[in-house]
């Protein structure tokens, strides 16, 4: 369809990756076959949903059930409270530990307060980026305190990181290869572009122009594309969150016995009418997301990015990618412990470079 000589050594890497990323999870899970899956994406980030699809595949593998599937604004915390120990708590992976994306990190701050034994909670693979000394000393006070939890960290320079910042964690630390590695991706058809060119557009871009030097190639431009709207699944998602959004918030005034036990219940009773399809909806959402990563990586022969996923997506497609770092180096670091081995796997410090390489790779494929 595309032209490209898949290396047949690429085919192994990846399913040892995937074989790691399964025993790391495996591991932590210490034995449990029920888990609660916390702060799901309910928003439009491609890699995200990447990483999603790449755990619950895993969890699928290993025989894991998994009782809750939700996002940061509709989280069962009565059920949090009182879930059997032989029930594991996993916190959604990605890169947004260290103050970066501080919403995440107050999410898990507060999961660690509810959840009465931390020793079961699983945080899935994560870069760290402390942005200044006050994010550093703020995870410490906020993870510091839970040195029993599984802390899965995805490349040696985060572990570093987390350990320097926060050394009570110990043995709790982990290496593990990013979640997505989990799944497998699809090609949606032929390369419509010989080049594909996809920049990131929020804080986390360097700010290169990674176009300006492909004029003269048949190429195109983008970012993840903003899908999602016109997802009925994505749809009803905000409307469900509309709809019990406000469910957490106990009665005013002085709390009794029998309206504190009131409130529970009736939070109880709320939590059990969204739970179910809540995880449906997020596990539609996801495939959905993923669809479109399929379809956007497919169009073109090579890819040049500054995205994590778009260059993990290339190597489960096995398409060429050239990578450049984003804005806190977790490209590089995460090329460096696993994918440099891949034969798709390209990296250049400049735009001017990752062209030239680009320009290199379209007569061998």
């Amino acid at each position: 369809m595309c032209g490209c000589r898949p290396d047949p050594g690429d085919a192994a890497v990846l399913a040892a990756l995937r074989a790691a990323f399964d025993e790391a999870l495996g591991a932590a899970l210490d034995g449990r076959s029920r888990a609660v899956v916390l702060d799901a994406p309910d928003y439009r980030n491609a890699g995200d949903l990447l990483i999603l699809r790449g755990a619950l595949d895993s969890l699928g593998r290993l025989g894991v059930h998994i009782r809750l599937l939700q996002d940061r604004r509709l989280t069962s915390w009565e059920t949090l409270r009182r879930l059997p120990s032989s029930v594991a708590v996993l916190l959604h992976g990605g890169g947004n530990l260290g103050g970066l994306y501080p919403v995440h990190d107050e999410y898990r701050g507060r999961v660690f307060e509810t959840v009465p034994d931390s020793s079961r909670v699983v945080l899935l693979p994560q870069s760290v980026s402390f942005p200044d000394r006050p994010a550093e000393l703020a995870a410490r006070q906020r993870y510091g305190r839970f040195p029993q939890a599984t802390y899965l960290i995805r490349d040696t320079r985060s572990l570093q990181r987390l350990g320097d910042a926060v050394p009570e964690l110990g043995a709790g630390l982990r290496l593990a290869p990013d979640a997505a590695f989990g799944t497998t991706l699809a090609r949606r058809g032929p390369p419509s572009h010989d080049l594909l060119v996809l920049q990131r557009s929020d804080k986390e871009s360097t700010g290169l122009d990674l176009a300006e030097p492909a004029v003269g190639l048949d190429f195109r431009q983008t970012d993840w594309p903003s899908f999602g709207q016109a997802q009925p699944a994505f749809r009803a998602i905000r409307r469900l969150a509309r709809l019990y959004g406000s469910a957490d918030v106990l009665p005013s005034g002085p709390e009794t016995a029998v309206n504190g036990r009131w409130a529970r219940a009736s939070r109880r009773l709320q939590e059990g009418l969204w739970a179910v399809p809540q995880r449906a909806l997020l596990r539609r959402h996801t495939a959905d997301h993923v669809r479109v990563i399929e379809e956007t990586l497919s169009d073109g022969r090579v890819i040049v990015t500054d995205r994590l996923h778009a260059h993990i997506g290339a190597a489960l497609l096995g398409i060429p990618s050239v990578a450049l770092d984003n804005l806190d180096g977790k490209v590089s670091a995460l090329i460096q412990d696993w994918t440099a081995p891949l034969s798709t796997t390209h990296r250049a410090g400049s735009a001017a470079e990752a062209l030239t390489i680009a320009r290199s790779l379209l007569p061998t494929i």
